[in-house]
């Protein structure tokens, strides 16, 4: 069928390039630009909450990997807004998750396509509307005309591309510091206590922990991420690629955000935004290192961006084709190129005017995904009996609780917004299944 060759490839990838898909679709323009700066305006203590993404990854493949790759090749699904119709049993929680799916990935694509549009700015000097227009463009060409086939090779090239980049930077942040021992014995003796340990006044130990739940065991309820098992060709795949996966990620998070602590005392004058790290680039490297540099950061949004806008697609699709009866390929491949054209205008919208920091919007959409779909993911997979009530209530709470703590600026002792909405989403899903029918999970 269209839609399995376009948006899976028919399950026929190797696992080395799922892993590198895996690793760079991960790793995006927050890790890239937005870690390292605000490891520049805040410290170690960033580096900190950023190191919880290491074990993140053992965390995906152990506890959803396998089980969601072998059921959801029981019913041939295409993604995992298939799954969840299927598991639960109801056409409407399939259609609100994709409808929530759908419109929080618009800001995390939105959030990686500034970060590429600020990165061609910067380095070759295009106005920062074109070059994300010029950006888009790129984009969507090769995912409408090559689907997920094309999206796995290129991200297994500028997978490559990043962990070479970041090489070529840290090795010559490392050069003009004489060295790792000697730039923390720098660091020590010239900057503030608030840089160098977790004591910042923005940054609480409630924040933390808030975030190792945003970035860690919440990755579990991050479609965009999970989706990617769906494709897997079985669960062999999934457990080879797991090492490489999880190395990739290791050691690309850890390089990137010591060169923003780095920076600190290299370039202590630097204006703490997105910036920060391309402007150290631009100081230190020269033109051929620089050029690689360039493609190695557009590579990682790239790969974010061409992995969220096929998930997307093809959630509307099959919400679509499931209602309507598109047998003819032509039909198919019209919507198909509707879709990518209506999301892409619709998240070139969004990104006309970009905030300071990419991080923030992405833990916003991260958050949002989280509290809506970490319950009935996981609890779906493992409970021998669910019901579609408990799923809709606590996406519906969670996801409200959530939005509303940000919305009236509430301060739940000092925790992220995500860290409350977690557990309600949660508890609201157990209480309620409890004493709600249960469904059976034979299909």
């Amino acid at each position: 069928m269209l839609l399995n060759k376009y948006f899976l490839a028919n399950r026929n990838i190797n696992f080395i390039v799922m892993a590198l898909l895996f690793s760079s679709s991960y790793i995006s323009a927050s890790s890239f630009i937005s870690g390292p700066s605000a490891v520049y305006k805040y410290g170690l203590s960033f580096i900190l909450l950023a190191t919880i993404q290491i074990p993140t990854t053992l965390i995906a493949f152990i506890i959803v990997g396998e089980r969601l790759n072998r059921e959801s090749k029981k019913i041939n699904a295409i993604n995992i807004i298939d799954y969840i119709r299927y598991r639960y049993k109801s056409d409407f929680l399939a259609l609100i998750s994709g409808c929530i799916l759908i419109f929080f990935s618009m800001f995390l694509i939105s959030a990686q396509l500034i970060g590429g549009a600020k990165l061609i700015e910067v380095f070759l000097g295009i106005n920062y509307i074109a070059g994300l227009l010029l950006f888009a463009l790129l984009i969507f060409i090769y995912v409408f005309f090559g689907g997920f086939k094309a999206v796995a090779y290129t991200d297994l090239i500028q997978g490559f591309l990043m962990i070479v980049s970041s090489v070529i930077l840290f090795s010559k942040m490392l050069d003009l510091g004489g060295g790792i021992n000697n730039l923390f014995k720098t660091a020590m003796s010239i900057l503030d206590k608030d840089l160098l340990i977790p004591s910042n006044v923005d940054l609480k130990p409630q924040y933390i922990i808030s975030f190792w739940i945003l970035i860690g065991i919440g990755i579990l309820g991050q479609p965009q991420v999970i989706n990617n098992f769906i494709a897997f060709k079985d669960e062999n795949a999934i457990k080879f690629s797991l090492p490489i996966s999880t190395f990739i990620i290791s050691f690309l998070i850890i390089l990137m955000h010591l060169m923003g602590f780095f920076a600190i005392i290299l370039f202590p004058d630097l204006n703490p935004n997105d910036k920060v790290v391309l402007n150290v680039a631009l100081k230190v490297l020269n033109p051929f290192s620089r050029f690689m540099f360039f493609i190695g950061l557009l590579s990682a949004i790239m790969s974010t961006v061409d992995s969220n806008l096929l998930l997307i697609t093809s959630v509307l699709m099959k919400l679509i084709i499931y209602k309507k009866d598109l047998k003819e390929d032509i039909k198919v491949k019209r919507v198909i190129m509707i879709s990518n054209v209506f999301f892409i205008l619709i998240i070139l919208v969004f990104s006309f005017f970009p905030p300071n920091f990419l991080f923030f919007v992405n833990i916003f959409a991260f958050g949002a995904l989280e509290v809506s779909f970490f319950s009935i993911i996981v609890f779906g997979l493992y409970f021998n009996f669910v019901s579609k009530i408990a799923a809709l209530a606590s996406m519906f709470l969670g996801l409200m609780f959530y939005l509303c703590i940000l919305c009236f600026g509430l301060n739940i002792w000092f925790f992220h917004p995500v860290f409350p909405s977690f557990f309600v989403s949660i508890l609201t899903f157990v209480i309620v299944n409890f004493f709600c029918k249960k469904y059976s999970k034979v299909y």
